[in-house]
């Protein structure tokens, strides 16, 4: 079986996607990765075949592509995809009808892939790691329908009238299902998918000294702002501030473009980067900013979650944890366009912080309800299970209905 994956040049999208990119292809499935061509490293370095494909430039460089992208909110960061969309589905689209996969698996926030899905008459599979974005009452809700209308007629098809075609074979969801069910109930091609932490993607090294050889009983607490926000140095800052007000030993990644402050307070350490997928176990608390891959790789864990969110999908995320107790949301500000507070300017306060943090380790209603969440998420199909739906979308040539 032929299968082409499509994957938006960003880790926090390619890393959820990992496990069942590497479980079809273990099974003999030809698997390639169509990536912008400076992302293919990352791809290559998780032993998956990549093709370099479309713009220059990665998730991390997008703001000089598209000035001012890390500062939008979710509803008009979903827009600027529908635009990235319309410029690459005919690269896209003359890459697939050479190559003639059998199947297109893509992160669901990559619409070419399922507008060339759709217009070659083969079946696509988009992946959730965040609220589905290919759903109708999402697209409504974020006032994005007319953006996705515009992307389709550039693309050379109908409009959208009410139920996502982008459903249409099998919708692949990584987000606990009591999460979104009530906001977006679930169409019958949607599976609910376990999520499986695999960030190696970002370097090989192992877990610092300062985790291996702790000593004594401290609880230990990881700070990130993931892989594309780290660049907040002043958010990062009054995060350490807050950490370093705690009773416990903090760790704390700002990635390969993130500033060290020049103050760091004897219980924090900082490193570039730790696999998050080895950390979880020594972990008692996360501070983050909200993103699918650190916030609910955590929660897989039973790990209660503290999120500043800055932008895209992170306030969803943030409110959804803190909704149903698992965590802490430090942002309260609600600016014009929003649906959920985003960090508002003197945002997340120290103090703030540090109760979250002391909170979140003492709480044990915080931590008995990421605790269920946990069994939830555990509770979606295997890696393999996922795999056996995409091979049946080819073996039968219809849509995989939820029983």
């Amino acid at each position: 079986m032929r299968i082409l994956a499509s994957v938006l040049p960003g880790l926090g999208h390619l890393n959820p996607m990992v496990p069942l990119l590497r479980e079809l292809a273990g099974r003999g499935h030809e698997v390639e990765v169509v990536v912008p061509p400076p992302f293919t490293p990352y791809v290559e370095r998780v032993g998956l075949r990549a093709a370099g494909l479309g713009p220059e430039w990665t998730e991390a460089q997008i703001d000089d592509v598209y000035p001012g992208w890390h500062d939008l909110v979710g509803a008009a960061q979903l827009i600027v995809w529908t635009e990235f969309a319309t410029r690459f589905e005919p690269h896209l689209r003359e890459y697939v009808e050479a190559a003639r996969p059998d199947v297109i698996v893509h992160d669901h926030f990559e619409f070419a892939a399922w507008l060339v899905g759709e217009r070659l008459g083969i079946p696509w599979v988009p992946y959730a790691m965040t609220a589905r974005a290919l759903d109708p009452v999402l697209l409504a809700l974020t006032e994005a329908t007319d953006a996705v209308n515009t992307m389709r007629e550039a693309a050379g098809l109908p409009p959208e009238e009410g139920q996502c075609s982008g459903a249409q074979w099998l919708y692949l969801d990584a987000l606990p299902p009591s999460l979104t069910s009530g906001l977006l109930p679930p169409g019958p091609t949607v599976h609910h998918v376990r999520h499986v932490a695999d960030d190696r993607t970002g370097s090989t090294t192992g877990l610092p000294a300062t985790v291996v050889d702790r000593r004594g009983d401290r609880p230990l607490v990881y700070v990130t702002l993931g892989t594309i926000f780290n660049r907040a140095a002043t958010v990062m800052a009054r995060l350490i501030a807050g950490a370093g007000r705690v009773d416990a030993d903090v760790l704390v990644t700002v990635g390969e473009h993130g500033s060290i402050p020049e103050s760091i307070p004897p219980n924090v350490t900082v490193e570039r980067y730790v696999p998050q997928a080895e950390l979880y176990p020594h972990l008692s608390a996360v501070v983050c900013h909200g993103g699918f891959g650190t916030a609910f790789g955590s929660i897989a864990h039973s790990l209660p979650v503290t999120s500043a969110p800055i932008a895209a999908d992170q306030p969803l995320n943030a409110a959804l944890i803190a909704m149903v107790g698992a965590g802490c949301n430090l942002a309260t500000g609600l600016p014009e366009g929003a649906m959920f507070p985003i960090l508002d300017e003197g945002e997340p306060d120290p103090d703030a912080v540090a109760a979250a943090i002391e909170q979140m380790i003492e709480d044990e209603t915080m931590r008995a309800s990421a605790a269920r969440l946990a069994d939830e998420m555990a509770s979606g199909r295997t890696v393999v299970e996922a795999a056996d739906l995409v091979e049946q979308v080819v073996q039968t040539g219809t849509p995989v209905f939820r029983e």
